[in-house]
Parts: structure tokens; sequence; C-alpha cells
């Protein structure tokens, strides 16, 4: 049975929303307990896409020159 995209987003928000953040990583997700392999998200072009359409904020890194 595919999970759908519902089930998907829905995971993010309740990750994010135990960790009491608006920017998530995938490393975090990981961590907290998300129940979805990484790649699954990519059915939304990209795990950090996902967490657009979920109303979270993008993770930017910092590039060391």
């Amino acid at each position: 049975m595919e999970v759908g995209d519902d089930d998907l987003l829905a995971d993010i928000t309740r990750i994010a929303h135990n960790l009491n953040t608006n920017i998530l990583a995938e490393k975090d997700y990981i961590l907290a307990g998300g129940l979805f392999e990484i790649e699954t998200f990519n059915r939304f072009g990209s795990f950090n896409a996902a967490c657009v359409l979920c109303g979270l904020k993008l993770l930017k890194y910092n590039k060391r020159k």
C-alpha cells in the first residue's frame, strides 16, 4: 500500500511540532522518529520542498570560502 501525500506531510508537521521548530533538517526528522525514508519525499521534489508545503522555512547552509 502506497503512503499518501497527506500522510507524508502530516509526519513532517508532527516532527516539527514535537521539536518546536519551524525549520527541519533531514537528519533531525530521522533522529526525532520520522516514520518515512527521506527518499519517499522525492515525490515533492525534495525533502525541503515537502517542508515548504508544510509551511516550514527552508534550512539555509552557510558556504565557507
